[in-house]
């Protein structure tokens, strides 16, 4: 009864033509929803290459090839005219095992080359990492964790209830670990954050929610239990009277510096009052002239805004002012320090660049000339010589403003606030009290900007999901607005952040906009970020040279580009063999290269438009494409067999048949007079 029962069952399933038929249906339906409506596979959490690798889709795979082979092998004999049959469905299989290999072993990702520069890794386009760096304490030593069941498409918070999708194995309990070496073997091995930073216990992290579009808020506050040094500044609004506060703290690199107006504000922490003196011993020791002229030979520091006699030589400088990035015509970007010269007879402006003896003059009162006066050729005195250097190790001139206030604070309680300007001498004044204020310029007006120091800043983030209206298909294409919450948890200390995306994170580090946690009792402190997962390419590929071709009458200011080129320089790691290639748009680079060694492949996918600086590289590889082909070939070797072939060879062997039969009926008379004689 049972046999019979399974005998049923195998006939109208495995054995059965329509059984066969359905699951072709069933499985054009799957990848058609897979390939068109986004929606379906979003609400299951899967990207495209995750859909198609699904176990839906492998069961589905597995029962077609059981059927065509059991059905094939029962049913259809293996007889010339069907042969073709037999290849046709041998070539579905086939072809089946090679997209099974292919989506399994399918990588795509990208990198980011600089020019001139080597890489051997890349990131993965989908799975994602969380990145841990001790940023005080552990000499910047870095980790990452695959997060491969982290969801990409819906929000998932505590709040919502909705966080069981979270409780993997991939997302909890992540101890942080380093590389480091035995410091007697000097073998390489794996340090936990415990012992590397001497902490008292074990630091422990959870992903605990998650948001596929958020944006990062950050807030100030005052806590008592935190030590963190911080320069409050406030400003009252002129129509409310209210105050608006901004926060800079040195030990939080998004949040040390900020820009208001024209002035560019910083925040610097140092141990002890004495590097506080050292910085303003250099505050006015940025621009050094030396000069002669008659008997006057002289090295001086020199101010804008400031006149300096040289000696009793009857010659004077006004430093008028200075451009830290002047273009010049041979394409270089140059320190540029222009200065007012009176000599006994004259009074010309000058204008000198760093690291060149020939000065630029330019002769006042032209009719016709601009503001600057006319330029000269040749200098208007040459008796008087005149070289520059520029040297700014602190970094106290402004980048982003026209002036710069730049606020020292030590541990030991000293304050002291540095200004500096592209046309003003350097200030260096002494905060008494921690409090004090400056001018802020805003259009027409001045305001009066408060300050004060504070010793126990705490900062408070939140996450603001972005509204569907405001969202972009880039944006979730590229992950940029990911957020992970991750909970840290160390004894019985515990905190929640929000762990922003960044795209090239472990090439970033010193970039990260990640939270910075400070670990209690003691100083160290970490700072996290999600970004791709990075993995190792079998090679190692440099950037030779990068070329950007624009169509006919096109430029790089002007114009769209027709192509562009990188010419890559190929290493392999395991033979030292090298290769050269160009990736250019429609000609990937193949690696190893040949016709049966295309594994890797290397495409354009983006590039500087600025400075044709770096490029990118897309990232995939090849398995399963040479089966897959094989496939194919079966099925049209197959089909021609079928429908060509087939029924010539159908026509012979009937012609053959009615010749045997038609010698069989002349044989039998014959038979049957010698039976009876």
């Amino acid at each position: 009864m049972l046999a019979s029962i399974f005998r049923s069952l195998f006939n109208r399933t495995l054995n059965s033509v329509i059984f066969g038929i359905s699951l072709m249906l069933l499985t054009a339906v799957y990848i058609a929803l897979g390939s068109g409506v986004a929606p379906v596979r979003e609400y299951f959490e899967m990207n495209e290459m995750q859909f198609f690798n699904a176990w839906p889709l492998k069961v589905l795979m597995g029962l077609l090839v059981v059927n065509l082979a059991t059905v094939t092998w029962t049913r259809i004999p293996f007889t010339r005219p069907r042969y073709g049959v037999w290849c046709v469905h041998s070539g579905i299989i086939v072809l089946i095992f090679g997209m099974a290999h292919y989506y399994n072993m399918k990588v795509e990702g990208l990198t980011m080359i600089p020019l001139g520069q080597t890489v051997d890794h890349f990131y993965d386009t989908d799975q994602r990492a969380l990145y841990v760096q001790v940023s005080d304490g552990g000499s910047g030593a870095l980790a990452s964790y695959p997060l491969e069941s982290l969801p990409r498409f819906k929000t998932y918070l505590p709040e919502l209830n909705n966080t069981a999708i979270l409780d993997r194995a991939d997302l909890r309990d992540i101890r942080p670990e380093f590389n480091s070496r035995d410091p007697q073997t000097r073998q390489p091995r794996k340090t936990s954050l415990k012992e590397l930073l001497k902490l008292p216990d074990e630091l422990r992290l959870d992903v605990v929610g998650y948001y596929p579009y958020g944006k990062i808020v950050s807030d100030w506050i005052e806590d008592a239990g935190v030590d963190e040094p911080a320069v409050v500044l406030s400003i009252a609004n002129p129509h409310t009277g209210a105050a608006a506060e901004f926060w800079l703290v040195a030990g939080d690199a998004q949040h040390a510096g900020t820009v208001l107006g024209t002035v560019e504000l910083e925040h610097r922490h140092v141990r002890e009052d004495e590097s506080i003196r050292m910085v303003q011993q250099v505050a006015g020791k940025m621009h050094q002239l030396e000069i002669a002229v008659g008997d006057y030979k002289q090295t001086i520091f020199v101010e804008p805004g400031t006149s300096y006699d040289l000696g009793t030589s009857g010659y004077k400088l006004a430093i008028e002012n200075f451009n830290p990035a002047f273009p010049t015509t041979d394409g270089q970007v140059v320190p540029l320090l222009t200065m007012m010269v009176t000599t006994p007879k004259t009074t010309f402006r000058r204008q000198v660049i760093a690291g060149r003896q020939t000065p630029t003059d330019w002769l006042l009162n032209v009719e016709g000339a601009g503001p600057m006066g006319k330029r000269q050729k040749e200098p208007l005195d040459n008796d008087l010589k005149i070289s520059y250097a520029f040297n700014d190790p602190m970094h106290l001139l402004p980048s982003q403003g026209a002036v710069k206030h730049t606020f020292y604070t030590s541990a030991q309680g000293a304050m002291t606030d540095i200004v500096t300007a592209m046309d003003a001498p350097a200030q260096v004044r002494e905060v008494q009290e921690g409090k004090g204020q400056i001018d802020l310029p805003m259009g027409q007006r001045t305001f009066t900007m408060q300050f004060r120091r504070s010793e126990h800043a705490k900062r408070v983030d939140s996450v603001e999901a972005i509204p569907s209206a405001q969202r972009s298909r880039e944006q979730g294409q590229s992950g940029v607005l990911q957020v992970a919450l991750v909970k840290a948890s160390m004894g019985n200390w515990s905190t929640t952040v929000p762990v922003p995306f960044m795209q090239w994170a472990a090439d970033a580090r010193g970039q990260w906009d990640g939270p910075v946690v400070k670990l209690p009792g003691t100083n160290a402190r970490i700072q996290l970020q999600l970004g791709n997962t990075q993995y190792q390419l079998p090679a190692k590929i440099t950037l030779e040279k990068f070329e950007l071709e624009h169509y006919m009458g096109g430029s790089a200011e002007v114009g769209i580009p027709r192509d562009f080129k990188s010419t890559l320089s190929i290493e392999d790691k395991s033979t030292g063999q090298k290769m050269v290639d160009v990736a250019h748009m429609n000609h990937p680079v193949y690696f190893p290269p040949g016709l049966f060694g295309k594994s890797w492949t290397f495409f354009q996918a983006q590039w500087d438009p600025d400075g044709q600086r770096w490029t990118v590289l897309g990232v995939g590889n090849r398995h399963g494409t040479w089966t897959m082909t094989l496939g194919c070939v079966m099925i049209f070797v197959g089909l021609l067999y079928a429908f060509y072939l087939k029924p010539i060879i159908i026509r012979r062997m009937k012609k053959q048949a009615l010749l045997d039969a038609a010698q069989a009926k002349r044989r039998q008379p014959v038979e049957m007079a010698v039976q009876q004689a």
